[in-house]
């Protein structure tokens, strides 16, 4: 391994670090039971890289091992002594390091910017160099995104973590007002990524086109209902909230999309037979999907078929699919 020309290796001990100075530490970023087997079994092969400061050495890379070796009871150690004494370059030590573990999640990309930030990184040290290290655009909208992510509240931010939701995601949860993210927060953690992320983005077009704010959206008299609904689980009221804003994003779709329902009820569909329109009804195209045991079931599915097309029911839903 090649060292940098300001580091040397010192022989130290655990009394050596001020292990309280955390200021280079990057938290929960990579596993460790395969790093404390390799030490087990081959020892320290890798040192820890720490630099000086008045309370004595800091660490700046090996958190990890050095836990490890402590608890194994191994007193002395072999180190780098980084002479460097400019936080912003010695972080940037750890963060490459870490990033060869595993790659940051978007929430702690967020952090480590911050971070950065809070060392006197200039803006556009952190948009030129930071942001490419992190594998984020080089651009001012990204650090400004990601230094919101870092300011998300403690408990949508535990959901983040819990989801390792995506920039998309990220991106519309930090769009809705801090009042939006109150009202919805409840509602986040029975859901997937893709459908947080779906609901947060309805939920900002809803209030861009009514020009009113998240919270006055969660307090339409339908949605209360649900919310104070005792008959169902919080997955359920999760799910019927998402169906509720759509409606609110796309009334003319789901207007639409109910009238066919209930002319297919009519109708008698079958259960085991798929209408499926094009999507949001762009286009007159309508595929229908029919499985069949044999040429006895197909012949009676298509006779049912038929049947349904000759009734004057079906013909309103066939005009209303090709005039609206």
């Amino acid at each position: 391994m090649n060292y940098s020309r300001s580091m040397e290796i010192k022989e130290i001990t655990h009394q050596d670090i001020a292990y309280h100075d955390k200021r280079y530490f990057i938290p929960g970023h990579g596993e460790s039971a395969m790093l404390e087997q390799s030490i087990r079994n081959s020892g320290l092969i890798s040192p820890p890289i720490v630099t000086t400061r008045a309370d004595g050495y800091v660490v700046v890379c090996g958190w990890k091992r050095l836990r490890i070796i402590r608890a194994m009871g191994q007193a002395g150690f072999s180190a780098l002594v980084e002479e460097n004494q400019d936080d912003g370059s010695l972080f940037r030590k750890a963060v490459e390091e870490n990033s060869i573990v595993r790659p940051f999640s978007e929430l702690e990309k967020a952090w480590v910017l911050a971070k950065f930030k809070g060392f006197g990184i200039e803006e556009e040290n952190l948009i030129r160099e930071i942001c490419p290290l992190l594998g984020l655009p080089a651009a001012k909208w990204s650090l400004e995104a990601y230094l919101s992510f870092h300011d998300l509240e403690p408990e949508v931010q535990s959901v983040v973590k819990d989801k390792n939701l995506s920039r998309q995601a990220l991106l519309a949860l930090t769009e809705l007002s801090d009042e939006g993210r109150a009202a919805v927060q409840p509602l986040l953690s029975p859901l997937g990524g893709n459908k947080i992320r779906e609901l947060c983005e309805d939920l900002n077009e809803v209030t861009r086109r009514k020009r009113i704010n998240a919270t006055e959206v969660m307090n339409e008299p339908e949605i209360q209902e649900l919310l104070k609904s005792s008959q169902l689980s919080l997955q359920q009221k999760a799910e019927k909230m998402r169906y509720l804003i759509k409606t609110y994003r796309y009334p003319q779709y789901y207007s639409w999309k109910q009238r066919m329902e209930e002319i297919l009820q009519k109708v008698d569909w079958p259960e085991d037979m798929d209408f499926v329109p094009t999507a949001y009804f762009e286009d007159q195209d309508i595929s229908v999907t029919i499985k069949f045991s044999g040429i006895e079931d197909m012949k009676a599915k298509l006779k049912t078929l038929t049947g349904i097309s000759e009734s004057k029911d079906f013909a309103e839903l066939i005009g209303f699919l090709s005039n609206d």
